[in-house]
């Protein structure tokens, strides 16, 4: 009799077990969409990356669709992954709506190259140098500006830039002597220095110090309509952030590979060693105040500005610090793919 009560209780237990379980299933949040648009992908953009590798966004009850191009498709929620100086030039021409709410990065990924090693390599170098450029006005070509700027050289007056030429034709021109340095980002810079013909002799985030480079935009829809769904983008975000603080960057290379299926996989270490070693990926993702005025007064200062931009207008930082209040702990190290524990 004893053993039969047993048994009848066990199958109670059962089914209410699995009725709860069916309860769940069918009233459980369903997994938001979550828009990150990006021209292309960037090395840069790593923490974001990094958060969808090791299953952040899945833990916060998102799915991330990478999608390319500079806008989210309208009413629904996402973020716009792009440089703050290139995010600046067009707030200030009023071409796209969005608001910064976090930062990927203290400093740009930003190299010179040079046909041969300049292991004592010094900026008063370059006076009366030739440069390959990016196009005038985009944030590879002023930043390199504002690199020159801190070492007491202008552009244009002590360096001429070459910016009209096609990228495919710079090596060849660099290594022919026609001109007497590249400025590049990653990861051209590692596939140019690769086959050792050209040489990575400065870096040029590291001379502009504390001068955040990518950035997370927000449209101004989303802000408003989405809040909640951009707070768990940024749980996520920081979480990544925390775990390339406390583990370094050894993740980061299955992370990428995703993102840059035509790179050959043995170049990525010594690429996210490069940019680990410069600083290059913000410890936390908060924009502070201090950190925009540097960039503004510097492109201010090259007159890239035409008008006064404000911080209280363009940046939006309490999702930040949210999520620095709401997340306390380091994630527990990754064993594999998307089961690290948030």
């Amino acid at each position: 009799m004893r053993r039969r009560i047993l048994v009848i209780g066990g199958m109670v237990l059962l089914a209410a077990l699995l009725a709860a379980g069916a309860i769940w299933f069918a009233f459980r949040p369903k997994p938001v969409p979550f828009y990150i648009a990006t021209e292309v992908p960037r090395p840069e953009f790593l923490p974001v990356y990094m958060a969808d590798y090791l299953g952040y966004f899945r833990a916060e009850n998102l799915t991330p669709r990478f999608v390319s191009g500079q806008d989210v498709p309208p009413d629904a929620a996402g973020v716009m992954l792009l440089d703050l100086t290139d995010f600046l030039f067009r707030s200030v021409a009023k071409a796209r709506g969005g608001v910064v709410i976090g930062v990927l990065n203290a400093r740009p990924a930003l190299y010179l190259l040079s046909r041969a090693p300049e292991p004592d390599f010094r900026y008063s170098r370059l006076k009366g140098v030739t440069v390959l450029t990016d196009d005038p006005l985009t944030a590879p070509e002023t930043h390199f500006a504002c690199a020159l700027k801190a070492h007491g050289l202008f552009l244009f007056r002590d360096v001429t830039p070459i910016a009209n030429l096609p990228q495919e034709l710079h090596p060849g021109a660099l290594e022919a002597g026609i001109t007497g340095y590249l400025v590049t980002a990653e990861p051209r810079a590692t596939l140019l220095a690769a086959g050792g013909r050209l040489h990575i002799v400065a870096s040029l985030g590291t001379a502009l110090g504390n001068f955040p480079g990518a950035v997370v935009v927000a449209p101004r829809h989303c802000l408003a309509d989405q809040r909640a769904t951009l707070a768990a983008f940024m749980r996520a975000l920081y979480r990544a952030q925390l775990y390339l603080r406390h583990y370094g960057p050894a993740d980061a290379v299955p992370a990428l590979a995703r993102f840059f299926p035509d790179l050959d996989p043995e170049l990525l270490p010594a690429l996210v060693a490069r940019l680990h070693n410069d600083g290059v990926w913000a410890l936390e993702p908060v924009l502070t105040e201090e950190a925009f005025n540097r960039v503004t007064a510097d492109l201010a200062g090259l007159r890239r500005l035409q008008h006064p931009v404000s911080y209280t207008e363009l940046v939006d930082r309490t999702l930040a610090l949210e999520a620095l209040e709401r997340v306390r702990k380091p994630p527990k190290k990754a064993v594999k793919p998307g089961v690290t524990t948030p």
